[in-house]
């Protein structure tokens, strides 16, 4: 009889099946007692983004700062609607170097974006800067695409978004805005990116669960559907994908990311690239740097543990003015922590015998 393959990582897998589980309604109250906010779907992070620049109706002369360590896809709504944006300095421990922000904070600034990287929140180090900024009347966006969905009291942008794909098979973001917003979304764009994700994940399931299917079966659809993500408009979260997020326990799951980072953290000799605590925060996942980043995560994938990188830079940002951002891009990599339990000792003692 065929034993599922130990693998760590990599595309989510689906099945049918899944639509039948209980409703846990966790996803439907996301932010649902925040007052402040109106509260807008999209089909991910991308599509909010775009939202947000349109509604944000940036004129000649205004400019957009951003984080010097930030994913090139984020980049690509900001170049397809034409916005001038600049980058600030971040620090050790992913912190904003809030001088360098303080000193790029002209006269034409619009908005400004913060992100809370691997779900960690930096409200209390930003609060009296982001009271200043907005005071000014520059828009704070609050990038919390790698957050969990118990990050409320983490909350302070006038826009923030999340994306549940970073965590669930389902693709969705949740938009919040302290202004009340109109963009209308199109279905129709996404068609060729779900036929060719669904189709992916229900071939990693069937060659991890049955040793069917070679890997280039979905790895060949899952680049398809990456090149169809990015297309014009925006695109609104589909009516089953919340059916399906709903069916999601966020607690439980929630709970064993926390449980798994713990253990790594408490029985492996890391070097953490954020130092902070973990308190109530639910982790992407563990990052780490290590100077032969390549050749260990190469070792790992070849046992089947399949660790990200979070970010290749893009070129656009200066080198020698963001040193620290790219210091890190060549020594980051993100440990997996959604483990399932049965697999964490398997999966320190391969960590252990690679890192």
């Amino acid at each position: 009889m065929f034993e599922p393959k130990f693998t760590v990582g990599g595309e989510f897998t689906f099945t049918a099946g899944f639509l039948f589980s209980k409703d846990h309604h966790q996803f439907s109250d996301y932010a649902g007692e925040l007052e402040q906010y109106h509260r807008y779907y999209t089909f991910g992070a991308y599509y909010s983004m775009v939202a947000i620049i349109a509604h944000l109706d940036i004129k000649v002369g205004e400019y957009i700062l951003l984080p010097s360590y930030l994913c090139p896809s984020m980049l690509e709504p900001f170049m397809k609607a034409g916005v001038k944006y600049d980058f600030y300095k971040m620090q050790e421990g992913l912190f904003p170097d809030l001088e360098d922000v303080e000193r790029k904070s002209g006269s034409g600034l619009k908005a400004i974006l913060f992100v809370d990287y691997f779900g960690f929140p930096r409200k209390d180090y930003l609060m009296q800067m982001v009271k200043n900024l907005q005071q000014r009347g520059v828009k704070i966006l609050q990038d919390t695409v790698q957050s969990w969905v118990n990050n409320e009291s983490s909350l302070f942008g006038d826009y923030c978004f999340n994306s549940l794909r970073k965590y669930t098979p389902f693709e969705a973001s949740v938009l919040l805005s302290t202004d009340r917003m109109i963009f209308s979304t199109d279905r129709r764009i996404t068609r060729s990116f779900l036929v060719h994700k669904r189709w992916a994940q229900l071939l990693r399931y069937y060659h991890l669960r049955y040793g069917v299917f070679a890997p280039e079966s979905f790895l060949k659809h899952i680049d398809k559907a990456n090149n169809a993500y990015h297309k014009p408009g925006i695109a609104d979260m589909l009516s089953i994908n919340r059916w399906c997020l709903d069916r999601v326990d966020f607690h439980s799951l929630g709970q064993n990311r926390r449980d798994v980072y713990n253990a790594l953290v408490s029985k492996l000799t890391l070097r953490k690239v954020l130092k902070d605590d973990l308190g109530d925060v639910v982790p992407l996942g563990l990052s780490i740097y290590l100077e032969d980043r390549d050749k260990k995560k190469n070792h790992l994938h070849q046992r089947n543990i399949h660790c990200p990188v979070h970010w290749r830079l893009s070129d656009e940002i200066d080198k020698r003015e963001h040193g620290y951002s790219w210091d890190l891009e060549q020594h980051i990599m993100t440990l997996p922590v959604n483990v399932e339990k049965q697999n964490v000792q398997q999966y320190m003692d391969h960590l252990g015998a690679v890192l």
